[in-house]
């Protein structure tokens, strides 16, 4: 068996359709879509694919929604993070999210995963906030920011308390939020990132 250096699948070398040759060595691929990355800039995925998990990198993702689970899946998958963390307001919902992602393990590296809380940010290289109230039929998104503002002035106090190096914004609406949560941790700019459209320039004004 092989791994996909794209996606981190486990193929099939011998059935394998999608195969690419890169400085002399045969990569193996699930499908097309994963070869056609692949050729679009190899050394990308060649450095990810040859370096080894980083033994201290921990990621903790507050909110194991649709997109907290997707992005530990994510971090899974390639490799990023050798402890991922998830917290939840409901604990059994974290907890099952971890769950399934430990079934998945045997096909990425090996990873610590876990359900946990506020006091696992302490040592973590990045906290990831998905957390937030979803956008209901009618509202704009200035209700919603109002509504995920009061919820990040419970949960990034939490998570500053126990230090971490950077915290990655993903909540809706981004800009705004990752403003919001700049102003009450009280970090410097280069330790508060927005993952949306502005993120190179997150509490800088309109693109």
């Amino acid at each position: 068996m092989a791994r996909d250096p794209v996606c981190g699948m486990e193929v099939a070398e011998k059935r394998g359709r999608h195969v690419a040759r890169y400085m002399g060595k045969t990569y193996y691929f699930c499908s097309e879509t994963c070869k056609t990355t692949f050729e679009n800039d190899p050394e990308k995925y060649v450095v990810t694919f040859r370096r080894p998990i980083a033994e201290t990198r921990k990621v903790v993702v507050v909110g194991a929604g649709h997109v907290g689970a997707t992005f530990s899946f994510a971090l899974m998958m390639r490799g990023l993070a050798s402890t991922i963390v998830l917290i939840n307001r409901e604990f059994k919902k974290a907890e099952g999210q971890a769950m399934d992602l430990n079934h998945g393990l045997s096909f990425a590296q090996p990873a610590r995963i876990f359900a946990g809380d506020y006091a696992d940010c302490k040592g973590a290289d990045l906290v990831v906030v998905t957390a937030g109230a979803p956008q209901k039929q009618g509202e704009t998104r200035l209700d919603l920011v109002y509504k995920n503002t009061e919820i990040f002035k419970d949960i990034i106090p939490k998570i500053v308390e126990q230090d971490p190096g950077i915290i990655l914004i993903v909540s809706n609406p981004v800009d705004i939020l990752t403003y919001v949560a700049l102003k009450i941790s009280g970090y410097p700019m280069n330790r508060v990132i927005g993952s949306g459209p502005c993120w190179t320039r997150p509490v800088s004004g309109p693109c």
